[in-house]
């Protein structure tokens, strides 16, 4: 065999790996199709009469929504993802929990994420020190 046929032999069998798995544009873009193919199948169930919770349709879940498709977008491995969620768990707490009141909880919330702040800062410095 000459060079030239092992060179091409060896790029026609990268490049099929290369297509076989998705970059991670396309993971995301799949994900954005599977969201928008859920919500579109919710709306049409609900203009066919079924009966879905009214709480499905909120604002509310929507932030819910974009934090669990940023998450998986990134394969979970920062904690961005959490503020989104977070924020529409607890403004939704009210539609389950009689008497909650977001107002009760918003220092608690500023102090967790504050302190979250400062915990991530020092963490990242102690990499950059051990480096």
């Amino acid at each position: 065999m000459e060079p030239h046929e092992i060179k091409t032999n060896y790029n026609q069998g990268s490049d099929k790996k290369q297509t076989d798995s998705l970059k991670p544009h396309e993971y995301g873009n799949v994900l954005a199709g599977l969201i928008v193919l859920v919500v579109g199948s919710l709306l049409l169930a609900r203009q066919a009469g079924v009966e879905l919770p009214h709480w499905l349709f909120t604002w509310q879940m929507l932030v819910i929504a974009i934090g669990i498709f940023s998450g998986a977008k990134h394969g979970f491995r920062d904690w961005g993802w959490l503020i989104p969620v977070t924020v529409g768990g607890i403004f939704l707490a009210g539609e389950f929990v009689e008497d909650f009141s977001v107002r009760q909880y918003w220092p608690i919330i500023v102090i967790v994420v504050g302190l979250t702040m400062i915990f991530n800062a020092s963490k990242k410095n102690s990499k950059c020190r051990n480096w």
